[in-house]
């Protein structure tokens, strides 16, 4: 059973890009979760509210002598019914100095993966290393059916990452265009912030999306534009 690759990294999800303030405990704790030994940090909230940045900024911090895996366990969902033991799947992870387990609520329906999981955080804990498991949902949560996996999750740190406001989305949003080198108005970016969802996930793919548009018709981005990209795609 070939477990899915980890997530690679990217160079510009880093703790200063953060668009939360980066002295917060959460962020202290992270950046130095390399000088820990036998270590769990939960970190729960809603969707947009930063928790895959902040995994993807704490791989990026590690030392290069420290392996790490980083993976996305809505990835995981095909191995639902392939196996009949989820441990399988997850075995030698332990042997990372670090583990990032994103979006671990997609486990959740699933005993067997919230067993395998517990099995997991044991043998991570044995070999003195460290794991970040990010969740909508906190282990007090119904859905966490397996009372050894929230004992467990309790033992370590715990932190609540709030839904961004509209100035911080705003933020994170211009800070992802310039890292693009997009040449998005700011007319144009209020406009999509006051006329789509405001999940920053989302609007980023939007952002892309409206890229390429400008693109291929060799225009620039404009709000005509951003309404034409929207009826092209409406349509389709």
């Amino acid at each position: 059973m070939q477990l899915p690759l980890s997530i690679n990294v990217s160079p510009k999800q880093d703790f200063a890009s953060f668009v939360v303030d980066p002295d917060i405990p959460l962020c202290h704790s992270l950046q130095n979760i390399h000088t820990k030994k036998a270590s769990i940090v939960f970190v729960y909230g809603p969707t947009g509210s930063g928790k895959s940045h902040l995994l993807n900024a704490v791989c990026l911090a590690q030392p290069n002598e420290h392996p790490f895996m980083f993976l996305d366990a809505a990835s995981l969902a095909p191995f639902f019914q392939a196996t009949n033991d989820a441990r399988e799947v997850l075995n030698g992870l332990e042997l990372n100095h670090l583990i990032c387990i994103d979006n671990v609520d997609s486990l959740l329906p699933n005993p067997q993966w919230q067993f395998a999981l517990f099995d997991l955080i044991n043998r991570v804990l044995e070999h003195g290393h460290s794991i970040i498991i990010t969740s909508q949902k906190k282990y007090d949560d119904a859905e966490f059916t397996l009372p050894d996996l929230r004992s467990r999750l309790v033992w370590g740190e715990t932190y609540y990452l709030a839904q961004l406001d509209d100035t911080q989305i705003y933020t994170a949003l211009s800070r992802y265009i310039e890292s693009k080198q997009v040449k998005f108005q700011d007319q144009s970016l209020r406009y999509l912030l006051n006329h789509f969802p405001r999940d920053i996930s989302i609007l980023k793919s939007y952002i892309d999306e409206i890229d390429l548009h400008a693109l291929s018709q060799k225009k620039a981005i404009t709000i005509p534009l951003i309404k034409d990209w929207f009826a092209a795609s409406d349509a389709s």
